[in-house]
């Protein structure tokens, strides 16, 4: 009886696992899912994370009609992120976008708010939007609204928003601007390397098939063909005994690189992958400084003294360093130069800006200056590798297909011979 019921716990062990960790998910999670009738007499059947005490004033104020609504341990784990999880620099820059353009055409803000709901494109945005609209219909400031929302919108954001000095209009703006810089640098970043990334296997590809099928399979037609040697390729005729040798160490490297992705998830061999890469590669020291300087340019800007605004403003260990510790200095009223000074990896020429900045007291210009010098070098270095990619891959291709074409007009050649 004694192993029956050991046995018997190993199998249904994984299955309490499982529940525990469902519940620890789901536990201060409220997802509801419900059907109403919306105003026009249409049924809605779609899920909402919203507390319960406000469900009935919710469906009040968005003028519909609750059927039903019910939730479950499937329902809160299936939606247990939707405030959790800060929404994408995409979906942020889309909200930030259609808003302003609403306000501008005169639009009050809760209207606006209800126009980008409308049109919005981003499902989950969407929700997470209606319960802002809610929010705001009770009295709150968009600031206050936005926060009430978890983790879904930046904290910097909100922060900035809370600012009365200057219109909300002229606030979308900057912020837009902002949160754009980000999120062309990033995408540019990754398009960039994907091109540094695969050009060099495609120029491998290339040489390989050339060196090992092209030129000696070329030789062998033109000798029999013209019963004449090619002596300027006579060394490469024997090059295709190594495609197998090449062919594996190729294969090799490419499961070196997919390991060293897999294991960037761990903290320290990601932190040491990024160590490599801006060694590398100074454009992510580019692409990082002009992060930094736009957040403190910000921090200086309306003052902000909370540290958590920090909170996912780049994923670069050593710049999220700096971001920290220059942001206490600040604070502190300790010169920011003195704190980055002797960094590696922090530029000099961005720390002499800076120096300059506080010793003539325009800290604020001088930082503002240092974001566009570092990301006009960001778009220099972009049209540079633009314009060498471009041509080499249609150089490469050409080469490729046609030297096809020749083996090809050479075999067509000897079967009509």
């Amino acid at each position: 009886m004694k192993i029956l019921k050991k046995l018997f716990e190993i199998l249904i062990s994984p299955y309490t696992l499982l529940k525990r960790y469902i519940n620890n998910s789901t536990r201060d999670i409220s997802a509801y899912k419900y059907t109403a009738i919306n105003s026009d007499g249409t049924k809605d059947t779609d899920y909402l994370c919203i507390k319960e005490k406000i469900i009935n004033n919710f469906f009040i104020m968005e003028n519909k009609e609750l059927i039903s609504i019910k939730t479950n341990k499937f329902i809160k784990y299936k939606y247990r992120n939707i405030n959790k999880v800060p929404i994408s620099n995409k979906e942020l820059l889309y909200f930030l976008v259609q808003l302003n353009t609403y306000i501008k055409a005169g639009n009050n803000l809760l209207s606006s708010i209800s126009l980008v709901i409308k049109k919005c494109k981003y499902k989950n945005l969407e929700k997470i939007l209606r319960v802002v609209r809610y929010d705001l219909m009770c009295g709150n400031d968009l600031s206050d609204a936005l926060g009430m929302q978890g983790n879904s919108f930046p904290k910097l954001l909100i922060s900035v928003l809370k600012d009365n000095s200057i219109s909300l209009s002229d606030h979308l703006i900057e912020m837009e601007d902002y949160y754009k810089t980000l999120f062309l640098n990033e995408y540019n970043g990754i398009k960039l390397n994907i091109y540094k990334i695969f050009i060099v296997p495609y120029i491998l590809m290339v040489s390989m098939f050339i060196l090992g099928y092209v030129i000696p399979k070329f030789y062998n037609l033109y000798k029999i063909y013209l019963d004449e040697d090619l002596t300027f390729l006579k060394d490469f005729k024997h090059f295709s005994k190594y495609d197998n040798i090449i062919f594996i160490s190729f294969v090799i490297l490419i499961n070196i690189y997919f390991i060293i992705v897999f294991l960037n998830n761990t903290k320290n061999i990601k932190n040491m992958i990024q160590k490599i890469s801006m060694k590398l590669m100074k454009s992510i020291i580019d692409k990082e400084m002009v992060v930094y300087a736009r957040t403190m340019s910000l921090i200086i800007k309306y003052n902000l003294n909370d540290q958590s605004i920090l909170n996912n403003i780049t994923d670069n260990y050593y710049f999220n360093n700096f971001l920290i510790d220059s942001f206490n200095s600040y604070i502190n009223n300790h010169k920011v130069s003195i704190i980055v000074k002797d960094k590696e990896f922090f530029p000099i020429r961005a720390i002499e800006m800076i120096e300059s900045g506080e010793k003539f007291d325009s800290l604020l210009l001088q930082i503002n200056n240092t974001s566009n010098y570092y990301q006009s070098r960001l778009d220099k270095n972009k049209k540079r590798i633009m314009s060498i990619v471009g041509p080499l891959i249609i150089i490469l291709s050409a080469l490729l297909f046609g030297s096809i074409i020749i083996i090809m007009l050479f075999y067509c050649l000897l079967i009509i011979k």
